[in-house]
């Protein structure tokens, strides 16, 4: 038999190394959150649309009594900047100058018509109701709109714990029905909107449905949804029923008012910043502050990006003689003293970022690229001066341990200014940067948010492809801030693009919500970068493949040729 020297064996080993070489660079660069990404061709949302999505029920009776509202109620309110209260209406003095003070200051009042206990429907009669309205008009109270009756068929709240009688969908539709005919037949009342009347039980749309079309009868679908488990039975991977959202809507919402934009007038979460310390009737719902605060900003950034037109958040404090076992005591933003509690940071912080009062105009369209988990929620918006905000979040159980993700955003053509924000916690962007053609981000649980918009031209950024660009800066948790030196790299072609100083990246898990600009050299950095090493592992198999094939060919005739020796 003829024997081979060493040497015989380097074409085959050299062979197998192009191989792995190559599908080490396929694989290494085409993994979750390193592939080279989609690209998104999307209208915006108006920012200061979301900011008029979000509203509060405030049970301001109880807020009254306990003597709260000018220390407690009206600062609170005032320092969130809600725009939208629900509350019911009612006649008392006391009651209606604190209303006169809340529409005074600029917010909307959302008021529901009250329920009449010495009726057999527990209805008043639209007569009745129009006076009510009629009284708060008079005394230049603004109401934004007027909700039908409020669970019409919970035990407790009208029927003094016994079940509604057999008649009450018809009485609910009547009542709908015959109030908007006299509503919208009186200039008076011109652009206050109807929100329908709720009802709970899986079953019962069913039941109102076959009364007559309500559709007809309201401007908005309106209804109720809470989840304080928020995660219990949902898949983090299919966010289309997120806590049986989807299947809520189905229940309570199209069987009467598919098609119609709808209204979600209760939805709150319980919190407390000792859970353990809670009494145990009540430990297994609650949430931790922290949580909440991250589940509350997510669910009306999700549910504003769904159409929703405004979710009512339940509530905002309770008075302190409320039994700390039940479930109301824990579903506020503010203590019973008033101190704030995660989540009201977190929506305030939120309405802030997002703030844009004035005219109604028509958001820009932007192209962008996102590389990115395909799990990674989204929301774009885009404020009057032209700026793009850009919310990112995982929408995941935040009860566990989160690992943060890299996401990767690139701009078409174009070098903008970035910066960016951990919302739950602060007003204060965490990085800015000038100059910026792409950048990464490490996404968390809690939604950070990056507001961008193009760079202005300056004498680094002209077209020539040369000047000393920009830095950019990343503030750490201690409010410290570095500025590390780097180089620009902006996705696809720009004539504006120039050389520009940027911070050094980092890996995600150091920055959890710090964004970074990607330097030049790396080449994940770009989507036509990621080709050429993709087209570069493709290549190194190839030829690979192509020598372990010449080797096997040679070895062959070599055999065949010389025989056994």
């Amino acid at each position: 038999m003829r024997r081979f020297g060493l040497l015989s064996y380097v074409g085959p080993l050299l062979g197998l190394v192009l191989i792995a070489a190559g599908l080490f660079l396929n694989f290494r660069f085409t993994g979750e959150g390193a592939d080279d990404g989609q690209t998104f061709t999307e209208q915006a949302k108006m920012a200061d649309r979301f900011v008029d999505s979000v509203g509060l029920s405030t049970h301001l009776g109880s807020n009254l009594w306990n003597g709260t509202f000018d220390t407690i109620y009206m600062p609170r309110v005032k320092e969130l900047g809600l725009r939208h209260i629900r509350e019911d209406f009612g006649n008392h003095g006391q009651y209606l100058d604190a209303l006169k003070k809340i529409s005074d200051a600029g917010i909307k009042l959302d008021m529901i018509i009250a329920r009449d206990a010495e009726s057999q429907t527990h209805l008043p009669t639209i007569n009745e109701a129009l006076v009510e309205i009629n009284t708060y008009l008079g005394m230049g109270i603004k109401l934004g709109s007027v909700e039908g009756p409020n669970e019409y068929n919970h035990p407790r709240l009208y029927w003094d714990n016994q079940p509604p009688p057999a008649e009450w969908p018809r009485w609910l539709f009547e009542f709908t029905r015959d109030f908007a005919n006299s509503f919208r037949s009186d200039s008076r009342y011109q652009g206050i909107e109807i929100f329908s009347p709720t009802y709970i039980n899986y079953g019962a749309g069913d039941l109102l449905k076959q009364q007559g079309p309500f559709a007809d009868y309201v401007d908005y679908g309106n209804y109720h949804w809470y989840c304080n488990d928020y995660w219990s039975d949902n898949n983090p991977a299919d966010l289309s029923n997120f806590c049986n959202y989807d299947q809520h809507y189905q229940a309570f919402a199209a069987p009467l008012y598919s098609g119609k934009t709808i209204i979600i007038t209760e939805n709150g979460i319980p919190s407390t910043d000792n859970v353990a310390g809670a009494p145990v009737e009540v430990q297994r719902i609650l949430l931790s502050e922290d949580v909440a605060a991250k589940y509350t900003s997510r669910r009306l950034l999700e549910l504003f990006n769904r159409g929703i037109k405004r979710t009512y958040l339940y509530q905002l404090y309770v008075a302190p003689d409320i039994p700390n076992n039940t479930l109301t005591y824990y579903m506020t933003l503010l203590k019973t003293d008033g101190a704030a509690k995660q989540p009201f940071t977190a929506l305030k912080n939120l309405i802030a970022l997002a703030n844009d009062p004035g005219p109604q105009f028509t958001p820009a369209t932007l192209t962008y690229r996102l590389a990115a988990p395909t799990t990674l929620k989204r929301v774009l918006m885009q404020k009057r001066d032209g700026q793009f905000l850009l919310f990112l979040w995982q929408e995941v159980d935040s009860t566990k341990s989160v690992t943060p993700v890299s996401a990767t955003i690139s701009f078409d053509n174009e070098l903008m200014d970035v910066r960016s924000y951990n919302t739950v916690a602060s007003t204060e962007p965490t990085y800015s940067g000038s100059g910026i053609g792409e950048l990464a981000v490490g996404v968390g649980d809690s939604p950070v948010m990056l507001a961008f918009s193009p760079t202005p031209s300056s004498p680094g950024n002209d077209g020539s492809g040369a000047g000393s660009g920009s830095s950019g800066t990343n503030s750490n948790s201690s409010g410290n801030s570095a500025t590390n030196q780097g180089s620009n790299k902006s996705s696809g072609t720009s004539s504006k693009q120039g050389n520009a100083a940027q911070p050094e990246p980092a890996t995600v898990s150091d920055a959890t919500n710090d964004p970074v600009v990607l330097p030049k050299n790396d080449p994940t950095s770009s989507p036509s970068n990621l080709e050429k090493v993709k087209g570069i592992g493709i290549s190194l198999v190839i030829v690979g493949v192509l020598v372990l094939v010449s080797y096997a060919g040679s070895f062959m005739r070599a055999s065949l040729w010389h025989g056994p020796v």
